[in-house]
């Protein structure tokens, strides 16, 4: 006899022709599952990326090519795709030091388009993962030597964006310029240069910045991942160019 509650189909006959019930699968007992057994079980040296542009790309096309260049000394990849809007993928890493790796040397390059990563602890959902901020250096040029100092480095969050590294020697800056890791928000616009005044002077100093490995980025509204040519959201009418093409380094 089936208990009260449970609902039932329409009987319908069995191999012999006996009428028969069957339960709803609507009312089947719950799964049971140990949530951090199962953590364990996917735990690994995780990261999730995203391709900084408007075409899908098939991310184990993007990993063959980084594995056959930049990553060719790197462990064992695992590719594993998510459900998300903006193409995001996680990568289970052979090591912790290929997951340092990644993290500390990006952005990342496909065909000049930027490829960013953020570490993921196999908890939640990786679609909600924060990927819209990418880590670069920046430097400033042409300081004058009493300018390139690491506390000036230090001081430029408000202009390019949350520093994460000044590059120095023993406090000293000993490149030829003023180099900052920082973290860009990329919903924003690049800087193209940053300004200083100096204490008890109304006068403005400005200083010519340019990014390291700087993916492509729009020359109109200065937004990285997209061109001006098809994908910029300024109507083409009033487009006009104001981040000029210099503001690369260099690219890999």
């Amino acid at each position: 006899m089936i208990g009260a509650g449970v609902s039932l189909i329409q009987p319908s006959p069995d191999r012999l022709g006996k009428m028969v019930s069957r339960r709803s699968r609507g009312n089947c007992t719950p799964l049971v599952i140990d949530m951090e057994a199962a953590r364990k079980a996917v735990s690994g040296f995780l990261v999730v990326g995203r391709l900084l542009s408007p075409f899908k790309v098939n991310p184990r096309v993007i990993v063959d090519d980084l594995r056959n260049t930049a990553w060719k000394n790197q462990g064992v990849v695992t590719i594993q795709e998510v459900a998300s809007d903006d193409g995001r993928f996680i990568l289970n890493l052979a090591a912790e030091s290929d997951r340092r790796f990644v993290l500390k040397a990006q952005p990342w390059h496909f065909k000049r388009d930027g490829l960013i990563f953020a570490e993921f602890d196999g908890k939640g959902d990786p679609a909600e993962v924060d990927l819209g901020v990418m880590t670069i250096w920046v430097q400033v040029r042409d300081l004058p030597f009493e300018l390139k100092m690491e506390s000036v480095g230090w001081s430029l969050e408000d202009q390019l964006g949350e520093v994460l590294e000044v590059s120095h020697r023993n406090h000293l800056i000993v490149e030829k310029h003023l180099r900052v890791r920082v973290k860009i928000l990329l919903h924003e616009p690049l800087n193209s240069s940053v300004v200083i005044t100096p204490l008890g002077s109304s006068k403005i100093l400005k200083f010519d910045v340019k990014y390291e490995k700087l993916p492509l980025y729009c020359e109109c509204c200065g937004i990285v991942g997209h061109t001006s040519e098809r994908f910029c959201k300024i109507p083409s009418e009033e487009r006009v160019v104001c981040f000029q093409k210099n503001l690369v380094l260099s690219l890999i």
